[in-house]
């Protein structure tokens, strides 16, 4: 076989591989994550609503971040390192240790 021949087999083998893997990804899209009553819930309206909420929630959570840091340079509030390791460990000692705090934000 020739090196011309040979590669026209490897272009034809990865073309039907990424085939396969578009089909299987197209297939996976459509398969059901749940059923209420006769209607499938597919994966991709699965995706798609968390990815929604998702970002509704970080763009909320953005905005609520925006507007404490505005409101806390409008009346002049500004906080340290310090006051910020006080806390953690004030919070720390409150939850019996720094994993006990971890155990609680996560």
């Amino acid at each position: 076989m020739n090196s011309k021949s040979s590669l026209r087999v490897v272009v034809i083998i990865v073309v039907v591989g990424l085939l396969i893997i578009g089909a299987l990804w197209t297939y996976n899209d459509l398969k059901a994550v749940a059923r209420v009553n006769s209607t499938n819930i597919t994966w991709k309206q699965f995706n798609d609503a968390l990815k929604k909420q998702s970002g509704n929630q970080m763009l909320a959570g953005l905005l609520r971040e925006e507007l404490i840091r505005q409101g806390a340079k409008q009346s002049n509030i500004t906080v340290t390192d310090e006051d910020v390791q006080s806390e953690l460990d004030r919070l720390a000692d409150q939850f019996g240790s720094t994993v006990g705090l971890e155990q609680v934000l996560s």
